[in-house]
């Protein structure tokens, strides 16, 4: 009978840990990421959603901004783990974007991920997407493309020294992930004035990196 109270001690100690990940990664709040974090730097949770890492590992991604960061540094991402209790800033996206996207499909076990960074300075503005997945804390890139190229600080009539507007304006969607399939989509907007673009006629393009 002692065997048998034991073993009952056991299985239900392995339920309630299993219970207990599965609450953990269902219910990750903006607090505890900002904890798991442990950054100096104020920091605030715009949006939090699931993923799947390379593993099958569940995790989030987790919009951020820093309300106290420069011009070029105010937002980002984080990656957060509640199977370590850990979350991690990701380095080479953010700056001035923080948008989420998580394509429906996986690839394989992990899910496509479509982040982003931007910046601008001395009138100029560019911005970039990315399709990624995660291998543990580090970021496999698919696919990358600028997906705004603009001069809208330095051209036009009113202080524009004679500058044309110029602006690029590319999309990228994901068609398939087997094989992974990426259509971009690409308008050119000129004119003497941000509002006087003339954009030229969608340029298609089907890309299997």
């Amino acid at each position: 009978m002692q065997i048998i109270k034991k073993t009952s001690l056991i299985v239900v100690s392995l339920i309630l840990f299993g219970t207990h990940l599965a609450a953990s990664a269902a219910d990750v709040s903006p607090q505890t990421v900002v904890r798991w974090l442990k950054e100096k730097r104020q920091v605030k949770v715009e949006a939090i959603k699931p993923i799947k890492l390379v593993s099958g590992e569940k995790a989030f991604i987790a919009a951020l901004s820093f309300p106290k960061g420069l011009r070029n540094f105010w937002a980002g991402y984080a990656l957060v783990r509640p199977k370590l209790q850990q979350a991690r800033v990701i380095k080479q996206l953010g700056g001035q974007y923080n948008g989420i996207e998580v394509v429906p499909n996986d690839y394989g076990k992990a899910s496509i991920v479509k982040l982003g960074s931007a910046g601008s300075g001395q009138g100029y503005t560019e911005e970039y997407r990315s399709f990624v997945v995660f291998n543990g804390w580090n970021v496999k890139t698919l696919y990358r493309a600028q997906t705004l190229d603009s001069n809208s600080g330095v051209c036009g009539d009113d202080g524009g020294m004679g500058i044309a507007c110029k602006e690029t304006r590319v999309s990228i969607d994901v068609l398939t992930t087997k094989p992974f399939t990426i259509v971009k989509t690409t308008v050119i907007g000129k004119g003497s004035d941000m509002d006087k673009l003339k954009f030229s006629r969608p340029k298609k393009e089907i890309i299997r990196p």
